[in-house]
């Protein structure tokens, strides 16, 4: 019982680390937002904090710790669409034309809905 109560408070904390981090990243306080949320992944490593990382990553022009961020994501969940769209504009950015379209078709098939599928 001991241990269901630390998960709970780990994953709170794991949580109020990605909101904080996120609060950062709106602001454009991306290596801050960055501290945040790998904190928040050596409490509890999720896809959704990593995304949020690599987002992070991106702003600032580290594509490559971007790019790794979101290959941990998908080992994660590989059904989490917002990640390939993450993948997508690293590999852009980098000039991987042929992973970043992989990437793009991938975001597609998992969220067709997505409206700015349409302008990448």
């Amino acid at each position: 019982m001991i241990n269901t109560n630390t998960n709970m408070v780990e994953s709170n904390s794991a949580e109020e680390k990605k909101q904080q981090g996120n609060a950062e990243f709106k602001k454009g306080n991306h290596s801050a937002a960055i501290r945040l949320y790998s904190e928040a992944l050596e409490i509890q490593p999720s896809e959704n904090i990593l995304s949020n990382r690599a987002a992070s990553y991106i702003a600032i022009k580290e594509y490559k710790r971007a790019l790794d961020d979101c290959k941990a994501a998908i080992r994660i969940n590989p059904e989490f669409a917002r990640v390939y769209k993450r993948l997508f504009q690293a590999h852009l950015a980098l000039g991987n034309i042929e992973e970043a379209k992989e990437a793009l078709s991938q975001a597609v098939a998992l969220n067709p809905n997505d409206t700015t599928n349409k302008k990448d």
